[in-house]
């Protein structure tokens, strides 16, 4: 263990709901690690409640807090605290969702899980139910090799214990990230503005040579619903997009084709059945519009990256199973198309 505490800023970005912000920076003050190596960076993304802020500008000396003159989503909301981690030296940042509560060994056991692997990139916390606290929420994130994502474990009974386990890629409800391996990549890519954005940025940081773990020592909970909001899907598919574009190689791309439209024509008619048809045309336009910036980060990444597509897809699943979705025999015959077409495509990805 080379530094028993190495200095940490916990970054808290909210837009809304002041109780659950409340609640999690009072569990945050109870937290068992050095208030001196410690810093509690809290974000008002344009709540514009100023009686909530009022109270959280005089909450505590131990805080710093910073206010946003508009909305600016999750990405570059969360990048202001990053950027402060990262110019003042921090060894670590820690992203937590603010309708989160935490035990209060959650960051010394994710410090002490980075520091055992200088690989380690990205630590998970192991993310449980606010309302129902034997069940996880999600027990590290799955990435389907078409840039579907998803929580794993969800729902099921917590049965984690024992050693740090490998995952696809961490929840952004509640992840310590290492400072020196998030300076290359400059924080979350700010044109998501918000869903994907911790996909995109384990993918990247996986492809640079870091590894992303879960802790499951390290604990918090998290008051989390599947939204049937409609509105998300249009964020969720113009940035899977942009993930797979931005971090898949041209060949792999080319490899995947078929079953990327394939997966399309068959979004195209649930999104019809579910009410979310408009949502998805609109989101093939928005796609092609940030194309340019995307393609400027792809060079970057492709020129910098250590693993090639092969070593990634280990950390992919053929399999599409997430909440929301009800299991039944078409969401079957779907999985078993895309397993076969994966088993085929895998021995074609040599590079």
């Amino acid at each position: 263990m080379k530094n028993r505490f190495p200095k940490v800023v916990v970054v808290v970005l909210f837009y809304k709901n002041p109780q659950d912000v409340e609640d999690c920076l009072g569990s945050l003050d109870s937290v068992d690690y050095p208030k001196e190596n410690l810093d509690i960076f809290v974000i008002d993304n344009f709540s514009q409640d100023r009686e909530l802020t009022e109270r959280l500008r005089n909450y505590s000396d131990k805080i710093i807090f910073v206010e946003t003159d508009k909305n600016l989503g999750y990405a570059a909301g969360n990048n202001i605290g990053i950027e402060y981690g990262l110019k003042n030296d921090f060894d670590y940042i820690y992203i937590l969702n603010p309708d989160t509560e935490v035990k209060s060994d959650f960051l010394k056991n994710a410090v002490d899980c980075a520091e055992r692997n200088d690989e380690v990139g990205i630590v998970q916390s192991k993310i449980l139910l606010w309302d129902k606290r034997d069940r996880i929420q999600t027990s590290g994130n799955k990435i389907h090799y078409t840039g579907i994502c998803y929580s794993g474990g969800f729902n099921k009974v917590d049965n984690l214990d024992g050693n740090p386990f490998e995952i696809a890629y961490a929840s952004g409800a509640g992840m310590l990230i290492r400072a020196s391996a998030l300076r290359p990549t400059g924080g979350f890519n700010t044109s998501f503005f918000m869903y994907h954005e911790d996909v995109d940025l384990g993918w990247t940081m996986r492809l640079y040579g870091h590894k992303i773990f879960i802790e499951p020592s390290s604990i918090i909970f998290h008051k989390y619903s599947f939204s049937r909001n409609v509105g998300k899907y249009f964020w969720m598919e113009r940035n899977r997009w942009w993930v797979i574009l931005k971090n898949y190689k041209i060949g792999t791309l080319l490899v995947f084709a078929p079953a990327l439209i394939a997966l399309e024509i068959m979004l195209l008619i649930y999104s019809a059945l579910n009410g979310w048809f408009l949502k998805k045309i609109k989101s093939y336009p928005a796609t092609l519009g940030g194309l340019k910036n995307i393609w400027q980060k792809r060079k970057i990444v492709q020129k910098a990256r250590i693993i090639g597509d092969k070593e990634f897809l280990k950390f992919t699943d053929s399999k599409l199973e997430f909440s929301g979705m009800t299991e039944g025999g078409l969401i079957r015959i779907v999985n078993i198309f895309f397993g076969v077409y994966f088993e085929i495509a895998k021995r074609l990805i040599i590079w």
